[in-house]
């Protein structure tokens, strides 16, 4: 028992198995969470907005992107990621939406001058990386697009580990 709770102690101490209040965070979204594996990228600033959303930098040398994920509850379609009213304040006049599907996951991709968005629905998650350059490298887009509909499922505590 005093074995026990002296590991306990310790753990808690050196902030290992109690959690951090990140963690406790993430957990309270109701959020699946993904961490998309970017190469050359590092993953940091992750945060629960005032929306209950979460937000964090894909960050290499001088150039960073957002990543962000939220509830997706109303756009289970593919056409509602370009043609609904929830994602209304993600258009912009004159920018362009490409929609699809494969394999169950919806994806599009939001399109204005040399800056593209990319928005994937997994299990209820919507997740969006911004701020991909198209204008240097047209091939970006795409690989954002499958880093995101294949984005691992990651717990709230590894998450939190990239504050």
């Amino acid at each position: 028992m005093r074995t026990t709770l002296l590991a306990a102690l310790l753990l808690a101490a050196s902030g290992c198995g109690g959690g951090s209040p990140l963690s406790g965070d993430l957990e309270a979204t109701g959020l699946q969470l993904y961490l998309p594996d970017v190469p050359g990228y590092s993953v940091s600033g992750v945060e629960v907005g005032e929306d209950g959303g979460v937000q964090a930098r894909l960050e290499r040398t001088s150039f960073s992107m957002g990543l962000e994920e939220r509830a997706a509850g109303g756009l289970e379609e593919v056409s509602d990621l370009c043609h609904t009213t929830l994602m209304r304040g993600e258009r912009e006049g004159g920018d362009t939406c490409d929609a699809s599907s494969d394999e169950g996951i919806v994806g599009a991709t939001i399109s204005f001058e040399e800056m593209t968005n990319v928005y994937v629905v997994r299990g209820g998650t919507l997740l969006v990386i911004r701020g991909v350059v198209n204008e240097s490298d047209p091939s970006a887009v795409l690989r954002g697009a499958r880093r995101a509909r294949s984005a691992p499922e990651v717990s709230a505590s590894d998450l939190a580990s990239h504050d």
